[in-house]
């Protein structure tokens, strides 16, 4: 309950802060609704639709521009139609960014054959070159696995002989 003070008997100060109160509650909910109002209405189909793959171009921007441009920035680009292409950026733009890609090692094109422009939109997933030890990591297993096939088609052959030609 609220206690009135011997100089304001009738509480006077106390209506004039809730009235003050009052008012910028008002004034706090009329700039709101304004606020609100102002916004462009949009469907909730819509921007369901259209904000996961906005999020994605945003990623993928944001992927290319943090490795930046030139021969250091190698990357690996996964295309949306299945196409993997590895090489550098040459170029950043709003809507696409540029890669000089490697050459292949059975054809070897004129580098301005190799400058690819990638929009933003076209690619699944970027990320930076294989690691130089995974590289060798995957050289050495492969080497193994056709050895190990060799040495047991060697034994098989053997064996074979060895069955045939015995007394």
């Amino acid at each position: 309950m609220l206690q009135r003070s011997s100089s304001d008997p009738l509480g006077i100060a106390e209506v004039i802060r809730v009235k003050s109160l009052a008012r910028i509650l008002i004034l706090a909910v009329v700039v709101n609704s304004n606020g609100v109002a102002l916004q462009e209405p949009e469907s909730s189909t819509s921007a369901a639709v259209r904000s996961p793959r906005q999020g994605k171009v945003q990623k993928v921007k944001a992927e290319v521009i943090r490795r930046g441009v030139g021969e250091k920035s190698r990357v690996r680009v996964k295309l949306r139609d299945g196409l993997e292409l590895k090489g550098f950026i040459t170029r950043i733009d709003a809507d696409s960014f540029e890669v000089m890609s490697d050459p292949e090692p059975t054809d070897s094109p004129p580098a301005k054959d190799r400058l690819i422009t990638l929009r933003y939109a076209d690619v699944v997933k970027i990320k930076g070159p294989q690691p130089r030890i995974a590289s060798i990591g995957t050289d050495v297993g492969l080497t193994i696995a056709v050895v190990a096939v060799l040495v047991g088609l060697g034994l098989l052959a053997l064996w074979e002989y060895d069955r045939k030609h015995r007394y």
